[in-house]
């Protein structure tokens, strides 16, 4: 079975610059929000697919739920401290029937700075 989860790539971004707020609304099939009242989100980054996360966000630490009603959350600004490579990426939801789904992934360049 292949894989249908989205891709979104996050761009470049200096080591030591701010990750800016990422704000994202989950919709269902008709476009309205859906309310995402205990959902529990995690995001890791890594270097390799299968190796040790670099970073973990999850909700109450780099995830915050804005507006469950509205199915609306963000990722939270944050100071990039990753070592400079090419990172990999999910966003991984947990529902509160426990289903899992995989809402996005992609990647994240982080490259050394001039200036410290």
């Amino acid at each position: 079975m292949s894989d249908t989860t989205p891709i979104y790539d996050l761009g470049t971004i200096k080591r030591t610059a701010t990750f800016k707020e990422l704000p994202i609304t989950i919709k269902d099939g008709n476009g309205n929000p859906q309310n995402i009242s205990g959902y529990q989100f995690k995001m890791q980054f890594k270097t390799q697919l299968n190796g040790a996360s670099a970073l973990t966000l999850q909700n109450g630490s780099g995830i915050t739920i804005t507006n469950a009603g509205g199915g609306e959350f963000s990722i939270d600004d944050f100071i990039v401290t990753l070592a400079p490579a090419k990172y990999v990426y999910d966003l991984k939801v947990t529902y509160p029937d426990t289903t899992v789904e995989f809402l996005f992934k992609g990647t994240l360049i982080v490259e050394n700075n001039v200036t410290n």
